[in-house]
């Protein structure tokens, strides 16, 4: 089970996926302005459109767009002034040791890695080091992906959740209670319940971290949904 899926759907609180980002990330790469005043006037502009519930939401928000300015200029240094109050670099990226994976088991790791730092952008900065390494935390217990979602990454997850959320909704109960008792091979109910949570973090704008296109296109279509009986109609999602 990709450590980036389980991340979107069980790690991502439903009110951070709502704010409005002027740097996306996709699979041909980076769609984001060509420079600093552009991501600046693209923020006024999502500025005017956002309504924050309260204080809180309206903070949050402010420390996304500063962190958006963090990244990006990061990454084009050469576009910043001297004189800009935003030039402080964002923390360093990360690096995933990859030796003794197949090419296979690395590109996925890496690809669930990349939507962990893409999802990440939608927290704010002073959650976003926790996320990241739950999100490394999660491969590692999973053997790479290879054994599904077991008991202590089950117990990681509503950790986290409780500390982040305040608690754990009943759905997402259920569905973590499913997938760590099947283990690496789903059962037709839970794999049902994976892809209707997979619909919806992705309905939410969020990366869900798969590597093969046509997997994640079959994850996320309605019409692929196992049916009892059926046998064995599932990708391997590991």
């Amino acid at each position: 089970m990709a450590a980036g899926l389980l991340l979107a759907i069980f790690l991502v609180p439903a009110s951070a996926a709502d704010l409005p980002p002027c740097v996306r990330r996709t699979k041909q790469g980076v769609d984001e302005p060509r420079t600093l005043q552009g991501l600046l006037g693209c923020q006024e502009k999502s500025r005017g459109r956002y309504r924050a519930a309260d204080d809180a939401a309206a903070e949050a928000f402010g420390e996304f767009q500063r962190a958006e300015v963090r990244d990006y200029l990061a990454r084009h240094p050469e576009r910043a002034t001297t004189d800009s109050p935003e030039t402080a670099k964002a923390p360093a990226r990360p690096s995933w040791d990859q030796k003794g994976l197949t090419p296979e088991v690395a590109g996925q790791k890496r690809r669930s890695m990349e939507a962990v730092q893409n999802n990440a952008q939608r927290l704010p900065q002073a959650d976003r080091a926790e996320y990241d390494t739950l999100g490394d935390q999660l491969w590692t217990q999973s053997g790479n992906g290879q054994l599904g979602v077991t008991p202590e990454m089950a117990q990681e997850i509503i950790g986290y959740l409780n500390k982040q959320q305040g608690g754990v909704s009943a759905e997402m109960a259920d569905l973590l209670g499913s997938l760590q008792k099947d283990g690496p091979k789903l059962t037709h109910g839970s794999m049902r319940k994976l892809k209707k949570a997979a619909r919806d973090a992705k309905s939410e704008g969020l990366d869900l971290g798969i590597e093969d296109e046509s997997t994640e296109t079959w994850l996320l279509d309605p019409e692929t949904d196992p049916a009892p009986g059926e046998k064995d109609p599932s990708p391997n999602l590991n």
